[in-house]
């Protein structure tokens, strides 16, 4: 029941891609700013840091004001141990949020999910999906 409350972010990106809507620059940045202070931010600061290892739009939750959650935790994992700057593991995640480098090593480093926050933002700044298919290849991602 609590869920029905929220939008899913990417559904208003969506909505939010048309500026002709009459949301401006600040009202589209404004969730991602909260959701970057009181979510990821907490991951990372925390004893046992937190790699959310999926963070995108779809996985943000948005009510009417404007206040957010991240859902979604299924691909969580615990951060590097004492020394030890990343964890290897398989890569999961969804393709054009998660770092090139995971990617490519799967090694998976706190700072993975700040590339998955850049990304969402310049979704949003851009009005472009993540990817898009339609494209030729190489131009199919919008970080490339």
């Amino acid at each position: 029941m609590a869920a029905q409350q929220y939008t899913a972010y990417a559904e208003a990106l969506r909505r939010a891609h048309a500026i002709s809507i009459g949301l401006g620059l600040e009202e589209k940045i404004l969730p991602s700013s909260k959701v970057s202070k009181k979510g990821l931010v907490f991951f990372h600061i925390s004893d046992m840091q937190v790699i959310y290892r999926d963070f995108k739009a779809s996985n943000i939750l948005l009510d009417g004001n404007y206040n957010t959650k991240i859902s979604d935790f299924v691909l969580a994992k615990l951060g590097p141990s004492e020394g030890n700057s990343h964890v290897t593991t398989r890569v999961k995640g969804t393709y054009g949020y998660a770092t090139p480098e995971y990617i490519a090593t799967g090694n998976l480093y706190v700072k993975s999910d700040v590339y998955g926050f850049g990304v969402v933002l310049l979704e949003m700044l851009s009005g472009l999906p993540v990817l898009d298919y339609k494209q030729p290849i190489g131009r199919r991602d919008l970080v490339v």
